[in-house]
């Protein structure tokens, strides 16, 4: 059974809720994947098993309702090889619930946005959706595996016509200028970063190309630092307001 799950660690601090009714090995096998990281230290090796779909229906009374609810936060639900009907299911379970505000987090955003929903077997998004997409910089490295290129990530967010936000991280190297173009044009609510915390050698940015990026964000959306970037970035006035 895929229940919620109270929000811990250094995810999201304004998620309330973590559900995860497709698990299984993501795809896209990124290097530094924080999903690995747990397999390997519980089990001794980074294998989940082919994705599979919990359906136990969504029984909100049973975790309180009115909150955020990050979902699929272990396996992305918009990979290509999930099965289409899992993400209706998904979706339709989300629906009985439109008090809640469902983040809908994806390496893959372009499938999320051209999904069959015209189909009147497929549901639409709750109304209280958020699409974020994960692009950890606007280059290509080897270690993202076998993820979408993150210029089809930021085309499938241009195509999204609801609430968007963009995650960076881990952060990797970038070319500022081309990132934070692309970034404004975007136009997400808000910018999630954080740093490499596995145990994988990323090329990381410097500081000071940090706080550049920071500094040209901020001037067009909320950021939010989380702890983790400490590491590289130690002091900022945006941990003060519970990053």
């Amino acid at each position: 059974m895929a229940a919620f799950l109270k929000q811990k660690g250094d995810m999201y601090r304004w998620v309330d809720f973590t559900w995860n009714p497709v698990q299984g090995k993501c795809q896209h096998d990124c290097a530094y994947c924080y999903i690995k990281r747990i397999a390997q230290r519980f089990r001794g090796d980074d294998d989940f098993g082919a994705p599979h779909l919990f359906d136990t229906p969504l029984n909100i009374r049973q975790n309180g309702a009115g909150k955020t609810v990050f979902v699929c936060s272990s396996c992305d639900l918009f990979a290509s090889n999930i099965p289409e009907s899992w993400i209706a299911w998904v979706i339709r379970q989300a629906n009985k619930y439109p008090e809640n505000t469902w983040l809908w987090n994806t390496k893959n955003p372009q499938r999320a946005v051209n999904l069959p929903r015209f189909d009147s077997r497929f549901p639409d998004y709750p109304k209280n959706s958020i699409l974020c997409a994960t692009i950890e910089t606007n280059c290509w490295f080897d270690c993202m595996g076998k993820a979408p290129h993150p210029d089809q990530r930021f085309k499938g967010l241009e195509e999204w016509e609801g609430r968007k936000m963009v995650t960076i991280e881990p952060i990797m190297k970038f070319a500022i200028s081309p990132f934070v173009e692309r970034l404004h044009w975007i136009r997400p609510e808000q910018v999630n970063l954080g740093a490499n915390s596995g145990n994988v050698e990323l090329p990381e940015p410097s500081r000071e190309d940090i706080e550049k990026l920071v500094y040209k964000l901020s001037r067009f959306t909320k950021v939010h630092l989380k702890k983790n970037l400490r590491r590289i970035l130690p002091e900022h006035d945006l941990y003060s307001e519970g990053a």
